[in-house]
């Protein structure tokens, strides 16, 4: 055992020597390969647009919401239903569940396709807001004018959806079944999943 200071110092100094050297090459090898191979990053617009699934949405809206105002949940579920009204989407305060309603949704599919993810964006990141337990919808409507400002920019469809949402929510109601007609959409909130077996 060394009882000496200067030992002990020497003895580290000798240790760090050896790491360093052996480990010298692997380091610069590394920051090579990291110049030359550029991570590339999607833009806003192009994460939404290579979404697959109304979950891969949901977890771009997240993202967008924890990024702007720091705030986030996990368990939500998403059911799409036949909603006899002209409402985007309901989030029933206090609850884990999130209703779109169907009707726009497929109108807009059907008559709008490049507006059907910027729209689903907006009423997910709308409800969602509701969920975080924002009440008040003035403060909800302004809130996601401005999380889809400062996500995807000035000149955006989800920007544009937020202006003035209540353009996309003109559907004729004899349209609407009249059964009730709804699903649970799986894989929705992929934060929870490890909850579920």
């Amino acid at each position: 055992m060394c009882t000496n200071i200067n030992q002990i110092i020497c003895i580290d100094f000798q240790k760090y020597l050896l790491c360093y050297l052996l480990f010298k090459d692997l380091i610069t090898t590394s920051k090579k390969n990291m110049k030359t191979h550029k991570v590339l990053k999607l833009s806003w617009e192009e994460k939404l647009e290579k979404a697959e699934s109304i979950g891969d949405i949901f977890e771009i809206v997240k993202e967008a919401v924890w990024r702007t105002i720091r705030q986030g949940r996990a368990g939500l579920s998403l059911i799409l239903a036949e909603i006899p009204n002209p409402v985007g989407g309901i989030h029933q305060i206090g609850s884990n569940m999130i209703i779109v309603n169907k009707s726009i949704l497929e109108k807009i599919k059907r008559e709008k396709p490049d507006y059907y993810k910027p729209y689903l964006f907006y009423v997910l990141l709308h409800e969602y807001l509701h969920s975080l337990g924002y009440v008040d919808e003035d403060l909800v409507r302004k809130q996601c004018y401005i999380i889809a400002k400062d996500t995807f920019g000035k000149q955006s469809k989800v920007l544009e959806i937020a202006k003035e949402p209540e353009r996309f929510l003109a559907v004729d109601l004899h349209e609407i079944e009249s059964e009730l007609d709804f699903e649970l959409v799986r894989d929705f909130d992929r934060s929870s999943l490890n909850y579920i077996f």
